[in-house]
C-alpha cells in the first residue's frame, strides 16, 4: 500500500476515533437511550418476576444498574477509539474483529432503543443509520480482497461501496426529512442557524426547509452515476457544516465557553457524516485516475477545480435550494392597528410562581380542550429567554407530547377501546411539560389506564442529545 493510499486509510481511522470517543463520552456523561430499556416495564418485568423480586424493588436499584452500564458502554467506545490506530488495512485481528462487532452491536442497539424513544418516527432511524453501521463499514474497509491484495493496493468491492453509499443517503435523507417539516420541523435546526448568522426565526425555518430538500435530492441523485461524485462531495461539505454549527452556534458566536467542551462532543460525534462521503468521493476519484500511482493531495485539487459540469450540477442544486426557501418563506406585512394590538393573543404567556418557589407557565402549550402546565425543574428559572426558546419549540414538543400519550394508550390494556385521539388526549390530565438543566423537556401527565395512574418521560434535550 502506498504513502498516499495510507493517508486516505488514515482520515478513515480519524473520522472513526472521532466518532466512538465522542459517543462514549456522552455515555459518561449523560443519560442514554439504554435507560428506556431498562425502565420498559413489558420488556423488563418478566426477568424482574424471574428473580423473585417485585417492579417496585427494581426501580429502587435500576438507576444505579443503569449509570453501571452506561459507563461500562462509555469506557468500551474509547477504547475502540484507541484501537482504530492500531487496526491496519488488510491485517485485521481476529479479537479486533471481535471488538468491533461487540461495538457493532451496542451502535444498532443505540439506533432502536432511539427510535422507540421518539415514538418510532422512520427520519430519527435514517439520520443514525450511518453511525449504526459505520464499525462495520469500518471493518469492511480494512479487510482487503483478493483483487487488492494481488496488486498491493487499496481496494473497495462494488458491494462495499453500494452498501456504503445506501448508508450515506439514508443518514442524509433521514436528515433531511425533519429539516423539512416532516414528521414535524426540529425547532434545533432553525435556532442553530438563527442564531448563527442573526437572521428572523421564519427566514432560517424557511431556511433550513430548503436545505432540508437539498439533502434529500442529495439522497437520491447519489445513485445516479453522472451525479455521483458532485453529490458525494456536497455531502461531506454539509457533514462538516452540520457537525461544527453546534459549537458554533452555540459556544463561538455567543462567545459562551461555560459548556464549550460538551459542544466540542455533540460536533465531534457527528463529523463521521462529513468522513464518509468525503472518503468515498476520493476513493471513487482514484478509480478514475488512468495514473498507476494515486497522489492523494493532486488528486484532491483536481476534485475542485472550476470544471463547467460541476458548476452545472451544482447550480441544479443551489436553484433548487433557492426554490425552498421561496416556496416556505412568504412573510405578509401586517399592518398594525388599534383592534390588532387590542385582539392579539399573548405570543408566550405570563410567568407565575408557585408556593414552592417554581415558575410556571399555562399558555405556551396549552390548546383547546388540551390544557399544558409549562413549569421548571428544581434549581431551574424559567425566565423570558427561556420561554422564547420554548415557544419556539411548540409544534415539535407538543407533537412528541401527544404521540407519547397516545402510543401509550394504544398500548394499555384499554386499547380496543375505540377512542378517536383527542377522546384519548382528552383523559390525560395534570399535564406538565417540565424544563429543566441544559435544555432538558420532561413531561408528565396523569392517565387512568396505567396502574399507577400517571406517564413520564423524556421530550427534549438540548445538550447531550445522544
Amino acid at each position: 500500500m502506498s504513502k498516499d493510499e495510507n493517508k486516505l486509510i488514515l482520515l478513515l481511522k480519524l473520522g472513526m476515533a472521532s466518532y466512538l470517543f465522542s459517543r462514549g463520552m456522552l455515555y459518561l456523561t449523560f443519560d442514554s437511550p439504554l435507560r428506556a430499556l431498562l425502565w420498559s416495564e413489558s420488556i423488563v418485568s418478566p426477568f424482574v418476576n424471574f428473580w423473585g423480586m417485585t417492579w417496585q424493588d427494581y426501580a429502587n436499584v435500576s438507576d444505579y444498574l443503569a449509570r453501571i452500564l452506561e459507563k461500562t458502554v462509555g469506557l468500551y467506545f474509547i477504547f475502540a477509539a484507541g484501537l482504530c490506530f492500531y487496526m491496519k488495512a488488510g491485517a485485521v485481528s481476529l479479537w479486533q474483529k471481535r471488538v468491533f462487532h461487540v461495538l457493532a452491536y451496542f451502535t444498532a442497539l443505540h439506533i432502536l432503543l432511539k427510535y422507540l424513544a421518539l415514538d418510532q418516527e422512520i427520519p430519527i432511524m435514517l439520520e443514525y443509520v450511518l453511525q449504526g453501521f459505520s464499525p462495520l463499514l469500518f471493518l469492511a474497509f480494512l479487510h482487503k480482497k483478493t483483487a487488492g491484495e494481488a496488486t498491493g493496493e487499496f481496494y473497495l468491492s462494488h458491494y462495499k461501496i453500494s452498501a456504503t453509499r445506501l448508508l450515506i443517503s439514508a443518514c442524509f435523507i433521514g436528515h433531511g426529512l425533519y429539516a423539512a417539516g416532516w414528521p414535524y420541523q426540529s425547532v434545533k435546526f432553525v435556532r442553530m442557524l438563527s442564531g448563527t448568522f442573526f437572521i428572523d426565526f421564519e427566514l432560517a425555518a424557511a431556511i433550513v426547509q430548503g436545505i432540508g430538500i437539498i439533502d434529500i435530492m442529495l439522497g437520491i441523485i447519489v445513485f445516479i452515476k453522472a451525479f455521483e461524485q458532485v453529490s458525494l462531495i456536497h455531502m461531506a461539505f454539509w457533514g462538516f457544516v452540520t457537525a461544527g454549527s453546534r459549537i458554533v452556534s452555540q459556544v463561538i458566536v455567543p462567545n459562551d465557553w461555560s459548556h464549550w467542551h460538551l459542544w466540542s462532543l455533540e460536533t465531534s460525534v457527528r463529523l463521521i457524516h462529513g468522513v464518509l462521503p468525503l472518503f468515498l468521493f476520493l476513493y471513487l476519484r482514484n478509480q478514475q485516475e488512468e495514473k498507476e500511482s494515486f497522489d492523494f493531495i493532486p488528486c484532491l485539487k483536481q476534485s475542485f477545480k472550476i470544471l463547467p459540469s460541476f458548476i452545472a450540477k451544482t447550480a441544479v442544486l443551489i436553484l433548487t435550494f433557492s426554490l425552498g426557501v421561496k416556496l416556505f418563506y412568504a412573510p405578509q406585512s401586517i399592518e398594525l392597528n388599534d383592534e390588532y394590538v387590542l385582539n392579539e393573543p399573548p405570543a408566550m404567556g405570563m410567568i407565575s410562581v408557585n408556593s414552592s418557589g417554581e415558575s410556571y407557565c399555562d399558555e405556551t402549550f396549552s390548546e383547546q380542550d388540551f390544557p399544558v402546565r409549562l413549569k421548571s425543574a428544581s434549581k431551574v428559572d424559567l425566565d423570558a429567554a427561556s420561554l422564547k426558546f420554548l415557544s419556539e419549540s411548540k409544534q415539535e414538543l407538543l407533537t412528541q407530547l401527544k404521540r407519547k400519550i397516545i402510543l401509550d394508550f394504544q398500548g394499555s390494556a384499554y386499547a380496543n377501546e375505540k377512542f378517536d385521539e383527542a377522546k384519548i388526549l382528552g383523559f390525560a390530565k395534570n399535564v406538565q411539560v417540565i424544563y429543566g438543566e441544559f435544555g432538558r423537556v420532561d413531561f408528565r401527565a396523569e392517565v387512568p389506564w396505567r396502574s399507577d395512574g400517571a406517564i413520564a418521560g423524556s421530550l427534549s434535550q438540548k445538550l447531550g442529545a445522544l
